[in-house]
């Protein structure tokens, strides 16, 4: 099999994994409720990012 070949193979199989891990990524953030995310999202720093968005973006969309 030609390096050509293998390329013609290998790069939708790259494109169609790459599209389901971004699938699946978005899923997850839609999917999974605000308690959660702030409840499992402690060490990582998101649980302090949802507080500054409810705190300082959240009064600017609603005025």
């Amino acid at each position: 099999m030609s390096v050509q070949e293998l390329g013609v193979i290998i790069f939708p199989l790259f494109f169609l994994t790459f599209w389901l891990s971004v699938f699946r990524e978005q899923q997850c953030w839609e999917d999974t409720s605000l308690k959660i995310l702030r409840e499992r999202g402690v060490h990582t720093g998101l649980t302090d990012y949802i507080q500054e968005i409810e705190q300082h973006l959240t009064p600017i969309i609603l005025s």
